[in-house]
């Protein structure tokens, strides 16, 4: 037997789906899950069901619910009595996988364990996409609608739905991210624009968007969605992007992310080593090795369009590449640009 709480009560026996009755039955079953496996008292039943206001023959009404399910579960699964009596209460006894939460809980839960390295730096991992330990398409299909629809707003029952609702969207990233970091990143994109439109400031769907795109041959729409978020959180909550999604906007700018049927792309080699430049001090220099000629043209344009923040960041290494080069005609367009847009 199996009993479905995401979305109005349903218990699926051997024959199929039972039929429970009048609402309040559905209630009752929904009311034991909220507390699977525990004994719920009578009170306490009586206050999920009615709140503040039971009728005056709530015990005796409530008994002819137990027995009514009862009678419902018995002509699906005879062989199952769920439905216990306790001391001076009730309980569900199900065996283990038989509710839809803990099911889609426990998959959570392993997802997060097997994927934790995605989540921590999606840049990194794109050699070893785990897909395979992602949350199931039949496990996100247990959520039929808001859990315990047959509830009303109980305390109790408003903090198990605000808890299950934060399950499903960590599933949903976790099979994203899977995705986006896998063989087939267009797989993830669908999910990962709507995600990113219900959870408006939640960084880690926006990084995981920007690395789909990106590893989808969309670098311009990743660029764009990074540009968004990064005004999302200056308007809506006065900060600046976090770590992940700076680093991710980097491996953008410097084509790390590239599409995923094709190798990482290489920097071209000069022809003769360039001649040795003047050390650069302060917060502008750059790593040995770290800036090549595809980086140069990205902070060109972002100078010439008047991206301020790429090109604060970029077009002061661009120009020394660029002298060290020998190639004035760029190096002039750039010492323009940050004369023209104040870089």
């Amino acid at each position: 037997m199996r009993v479905g709480v995401l979305g109005p009560t349903e218990v699926c026996g051997t024959a199929g789906t039972v039929d429970l009755g009048p609402r309040m039955h559905r209630a009752l079953v929904a009311a034991l899950a909220l507390h699977h496996g525990e004994v719920v008292s009578v009170d306490a039943i009586v206050d999920l069901l009615w709140r503040d206001r039971p009728p005056r023959t709530a015990v005796g009404t409530l008994q002819a619910y137990v027995a009514g399910v009862r009678r419902a579960l018995a002509a699906s699964a005879p062989a199952e009595p769920v439905l216990l009596t306790r001391g001076a209460g009730y309980v569900l006894d199900l065996p283990a996988g038989a509710l839809d939460v803990e099911v889609l809980t426990a998959a959570v839960a392993r997802a997060s364990a097997a994927l934790a390295p995605v989540l921590a730096d999606p840049v990194r991992v794109l050699d070893r996409p785990p897909t395979a330990d992602a949350v199931g398409a039949d496990e996100l299909a247990l959520w039929r609608g808001e859990p315990y629809a047959d509830l009303g707003d109980h305390p109790d029952v408003v903090a198990e739905r605000a808890r299950l609702t934060e399950v499903r969207t960590t599933a949903e990233e976790l099979r994203a991210a899977a995705h986006a970091t896998g063989a087939d990143p267009t797989a993830a994109l669908g999910a990962l624009d709507r995600l990113t439109r219900l959870h408006p400031l939640r960084e880690r769907l926006w990084a995981l968007r920007a690395v789909a795109l990106a590893r989808a041959g969309r670098q311009a729409e990743a660029l764009a969605a990074l540009r968004e978020v990064r005004a999302r959180l200056a308007d809506e909550l006065g900060i600046d992007p976090g770590e992940q999604l700076r680093e991710v906007e980097q491996a953008v700018l410097r084509q790390r992310l590239g599409p995923a049927s094709a190798p990482p792309p290489t920097l071209p080699e000069p022809s003769a080593p360039p001649p040795t430049a003047p050390e650069r001090t302060g917060a502008a220099a750059a790593p040995p090795g770290t800036f090549g000629p595809v980086d140069a043209f990205l902070a060109l344009a972002a100078a010439t369009t008047g991206e301020h923040d790429l090109a604060t960041r970029h077009v002061g290494d661009a120009e020394e590449l660029c002298r060290e080069w020998r190639i004035p005609r760029v190096t002039r367009w750039l010492r323009e640009a940050r004369d023209r847009h104040g870089f």
